[in-house]
């Protein structure tokens, strides 16, 4: 398969990470050029027939700083870490994306946007602030997976990253997150 970039048809484009809602035709893709510029999120409502590009603006302006190669913020090394999760909330969706920081947008009818262009959680939010932040960075940057589960009625949100594996038990509502540990038990 040979993809281009639209802005300069010379350059490869790299598909990056898909994500979907099951029982849904909702489905949602991140890509990157040859140069880790990024291509957009793009959103297809009925099973991949027509697409839209939604606002993923704040992930390159995530409130770290404006330097994109000290900040966190944008798709450098999309090559590497870009990651795409579509999470039930209710009849909306919540899209968490992953690059170096993890960022999180609610899509459906009970927000102001269904397109990431509104305020609040209606657009993409920096969840974790791994560069340039006042606290110590609770999670390790470099995501290359999400999933979640729910589990007693709650969001549970797995994802790896080069520190390990994380977990948040609450879908990142209070930002509570715990390394997930192999246990192992002595014989």
């Amino acid at each position: 398969m040979s993809y281009r970039s639209r802005r300069n048809p010379h350059l490869p484009i790299y598909p990056r990470r898909d994500g979907g809602r099951s029982g849904r035709n909702e489905m949602y893709v991140w890509y990157t050029d040859g140069s880790d510029a990024d291509e957009g999120i793009w959103q297809s409502t009925d099973g991949g027939d027509s697409w839209i590009q939604l606002d993923d603006s704040n992930i390159a302006n995530c409130g770290d700083g404006s330097d994109l190669r000290s900040s966190g913020c944008g798709t450098l090394q999309g090559f590497y870490d870009l990651e795409l999760a579509a999470v039930p909330n209710g009849s909306s969706t919540d899209l968490y994306a992953g690059a170096r920081n993890i960022y999180k947008c609610t899509i459906g009818p009970t927000v102001t946007s269904s397109t990431c262009s509104g305020t609040g959680t209606s657009s993409f939010q920096n969840l974790t602030h791994v560069y340039n932040c006042a606290n110590h960075p609770t999670v390790h940057p470099d995501q290359h997976g999400i999933s979640s589960m729910i589990v007693g009625g709650a969001d549970v949100l797995y994802f790896a990253s080069d520190g390990g594996i994380y977990r948040a038990l609450d879908g990142f509502t209070g930002l509570v997150t715990k390394a997930a540990r192999r246990t192992s038990s002595a014989t």
